[in-house]
């Protein structure tokens, strides 16, 4: 791996992601066609976030590259550009408002969309799946076209469509999950949605598509595939322990989600596995109303503790990455690279003991 500091590292993704922005503008000449969608955009993919994808990217990258192609940069800045295409989506899917402490896209367009009595929020929310749609398309081109090796190119845009398909697949598993009664949820379609929603374009994809762009060997970029899926695992319950503490909480972070969507998670399929049959009713009633009361949720919070399902989440987490340690010492690597790859990777993004942050982002 090349000298590169994790600062260095992300100093390296702002920049790529400003030329990205840049790129996206003069192509298509969003400030002449469309300039409250460059705006928006600008707004939007400006907030502090912490960029996972495209610094995983870059460090499976640096890992593998004798001669680091001087475009793939543009790479590294194409996958937050389809992150962000993926987090303009979800907001719409669950309502939500805010989005890294800022509005979120169907806010920001919402204040120059033209109002409509009939019709409220339609127009905003219309234009946000539009602009999610020009991200989409634009993180595709520019990863498509962002190294010089056209070959080994056009398999990495298969790996990020294939991770584009899961997620998808995911996110529709996980709403259509949350309209099934709790004991219709199995634990497998929990662990299911962590690994298509979350693990393979956080992870597996970012991890293997760096390091086959860098020139690695198939083997090795199954290694990563199964270390990232590991590791996507861990980052999703993790944050999923997060969600669920905050819905608890009286006055919780402004990120958090809607009460409906700790449906699917792992302590509430614990917690009710556990549960006596009149408990297990209890919980259903409550995840059927809109709105829980207080008295509801320090009920269920104690119904957690006491069935041990955050212990037992958080106890699966950490063998999930222990996992991902031993599938990782297996890399191809120097030692010291290889250390460094693992560090960094727990450093950024899966912590042990780390304190709850916000939501995915």
């Amino acid at each position: 791996m090349h000298d590169l500091t994790p600062a260095d590292l992300r100093l390296s993704v702002e920049a790529n992601l400003a030329e990205g922005l840049d790129w996206l503008e003069k192509e298509y000449a969003l400030r002449r066609h469309a300039p409250g969608l460059a705006e928006a955009l600008r707004a939007f993919l400006g907030t502090p976030g912490r960029r996972l994808r495209p610094l995983l990217f870059l460090l499976a990258y640096h890992a593998y590259a004798r001669r680091p192609d001087p475009g793939i940069g543009k790479a590294a800045a194409a996958l937050e550009l389809f992150h962000s295409f993926a987090l303009i989506h979800d907001d719409l899917l669950d309502h939500s408002a805010v989005r890294r402490g800022a509005p979120a896209m169907h806010v920001l367009l919402g204040r120059q969309a033209p109002r409509s009595r009939s019709k409220p929020g339609r127009s905003r929310e219309g234009l946000a799946m539009l602009a999610g749609d020009v991200l989409f398309a634009a993180a595709v081109e520019a990863f498509a076209t962002a190294t010089r090796d056209a070959a080994r190119a056009r398999e990495a845009l298969q790996m990020l469509m294939r991770a584009a398909v899961s997620t998808g697949t995911g996110a529709f598993l996980e709403v259509s999950t949350r309209e099934r009664p709790l004991k219709q949820i199995s634990r497998r379609t929990v662990l299911r949605i962590c690994e298509l929603k979350t693990a393979l374009y956080t992870f597996v994809c970012p991890l293997t598509t760096g390091a086959w762009l860098a020139g690695a060997a198939p083997a090795e970029c199954q290694r990563l595939d199964a270390c990232g899926r590991l590791l996507g695992r861990a980052y999703q319950l993790r944050d999923d322990l997060a969600d669920l503490r905050a819905c608890l909480t009286p006055g919780g972070r402004a990120e958090a989600p809607t009460f409906d969507e700790t449906r699917t998670t792992l302590p509430v399929w614990y917690a009710f596995k556990a549960a006596s049959r009149r408990e297990q009713a209890w919980m259903q009633r409550l995840y059927d109303r809109s709105s829980p009361t207080s008295a509801d949720l320090a009920n269920l919070r104690r119904l957690l503790e006491r069935t041990q399902a955050l212990a037992r989440t958080d106890r699966l987490i950490q063998r999930l990455l222990r996992q991902a340690d031993h599938t990782a010492g297996q890399l191809a690597l120097p030692a010291a690279a290889r250390e460094r790859l693992t560090h960094c990777i727990h450093e950024f993004f899966v912590p042990a003991g780390a304190p709850e942050a916000a939501r995915p982002c």
